[in-house]
């Protein structure tokens, strides 16, 4: 493990990396619908005070369906607090279709003309969502302005 202290004051600018957690997901209509949350950016990288650096942010899912992403824009930030990267409004995740197994393959397991096929398994939804918070040191990785 590496640590790197910095002498700062309160109100010295700073950019860290913060860990995005997605919220609201059982009132999310595309979720509902089959549709996966695919997400693009697990951490950002924000600027803010020494003093006033946040443990997360939170994307929240209400209202989103198959198509939708969430940008960096639709996140409110606390006060004081911005993206390092300003030139484009960036995905921070994404709302897709799930993908289907190849359809050849999935017909034959189906067939039920054919000896010894099964009925088809039940399709579950299946959000990814990795919460990397205990694993990385989100500090850890500080530049001072």
């Amino acid at each position: 493990m590496h640590i790197d202290l910095f002498r700062v004051t309160e109100k010295t600018r700073i950019d860290v990396e913060v860990t995005v957690h997605f919220i609201n997901e059982e009132k999310c209509p595309g979720l509902k619908r089959g549709g996966v949350l695919n997400v693009v950016r697990h951490v950002v990288e924000l600027n803010c005070p020494a003093g006033a650096i946040p443990e997360s942010i939170e994307a929240d899912l209400s209202g989103l369906d198959i198509g939708d992403s969430i940008h960096i824009s639709a996140i409110p930030l606390p006060k004081g607090v911005t993206s390092t990267i300003t030139d484009r409004d960036f995905t921070v995740a994404t709302l897709q279709f799930a993908r289907r197994a190849d359809a050849g393959s999935r017909r034959r397991r189906c067939d039920p003309g054919r000896a010894g096929s099964h009925q088809p398994e039940e399709r579950r939804r299946v959000v990814i969502r990795r919460d990397i918070s205990g694993a990385y040191n989100q500090r850890s990785r500080v530049r001072l302005r």
